[in-house]
């Protein structure tokens, strides 16, 4: 039997690493997981993934950050949702070879021996929608 991996993928905002994680698992025959794990976590907690999404995004925007310098109130909803998410990612690598986009995924994994970690970013102008 073939030892399991990992590959995580942290992105900079338009630099297309979500389709270039989609083929680098189609080529390697793995499963990719990137948003079904924001859907894992909602079925889990029994919430719309609307909601879910919501909390995931409230604590990371530079605006957050200056409305609320100490936070909303929700720190404790967004502690639960990384238990979660981090309980789901350490469940599928446990099982199967993958890759997995965002969601902490390289600071979860940083003890799992057999991950690589890629960081995809581009150049300003070479981001996707580009704005010049």
């Amino acid at each position: 039997m073939q030892e399991r991996y990992v590959i995580t993928i942290t992105r900079q905002f338009g630099s297309l690493g979500r389709p270039i994680a989609r083929e680098m698992a189609k080529m390697l025959d793995i499963d990719y997981y990137d948003r079904d794990i924001v859907e894992m976590a909602a079925k889990e907690m029994q919430q719309p993934v609307s909601v879910v999404s919501d909390i995931e995004e409230s604590g990371n925007s530079l605006l957050s950050k200056m409305r609320f310098p100490l936070g909303t109130g929700e720190r404790s909803m967004q502690d639960r949702l990384f238990q979660i998410q981090q309980k789901i990612i350490t469940d599928i690598v446990d099982r199967e070879s993958c890759i997995i986009v965002g969601r902490c995924s390289d600071y979860i994994l940083r003890n799992y021996k057999n991950c690589i970690n890629v960081y995809i970013y581009a150049p300003f102008e070479a981001r996707y929608p580009s704005i010049t």
